[in-house]
């Protein structure tokens, strides 16, 4: 990427759209950090990495939205198939929203193969998705932050862990969700041998 291709996008990049998106994408970006789950990080992690990805193969290939762009359909293929794995795991609604949305723009590639369809028609095709996508996002993460200050406080009415205190370690991190957790039996004990 030389300084007169960046120099060529730059009126682009700098329209009132690119720089709603941008403000939009790194404010939930903070927020999914501050107050989500899991998900939440994971999704708005993509976001930003297929945001940026994009910018940069749309600048080094020269991509002008005139036929099928491989590099933008691989990209949200594989969006789309982060979402669809974060859908069949996750217990939230929103990720199957969100990957609906993404199924959407992967359907928007084939634009071109429509007759008379104009370059610009099939960029906002496949870019004006990404609105409804943060948008959702967003109120997945209020829903999250809603349902983790309801447990804690309904935990520390119980007498439980005070509303400050960390919770366990396999429930911080992701990674450690596969891992069979700590069971309590409650009611009765184990037989003695």
């Amino acid at each position: 990427m030389s300084m007169d291709d960046l120099a060529e996008y730059l009126p682009t990049l700098l329209t009132f759209r690119p720089l709603l998106y941008g403000i939009l994408l790194w404010s939930i970006f903070v927020y999914a950090f501050r107050r989500g789950g899991w998900e939440e990080r994971t999704v708005i992690l993509a976001s930003v990495l297929s945001t940026y990805l994009t910018v940069i193969f749309t600048v080094s290939f020269r991509i002008r939205y005139t036929k099928i762009e491989l590099p933008i359909v691989l990209i949200d293929l594989g969006v789309f198939l982060l979402l669809q794995g974060i859908a069949l795991k996750s217990a939230k609604f929103w990720p199957l929203w969100l990957a609906a949305f993404e199924g959407v723009v992967l359907l928007s590639h084939m634009a071109p193969l429509m007759p008379g369809v104009v370059p610009r028609t099939y960029y906002d095709a496949t870019a004006l998705w990404s609105y409804p996508k943060l948008i959702v996002l967003a109120f997945g993460i209020a829903n999250h932050h809603r349902a983790a200050v309801q447990a804690a406080s309904a935990k520390t009415e119980k007498g439980g862990q005070a509303a400050g205190a960390k919770a366990p370690l396999y429930s911080r991190l992701p990674i450690l969700s596969a891992l069979p957790r700590p069971r309590r039996h409650r009611g009765w004990s184990r037989p003695s041998r």
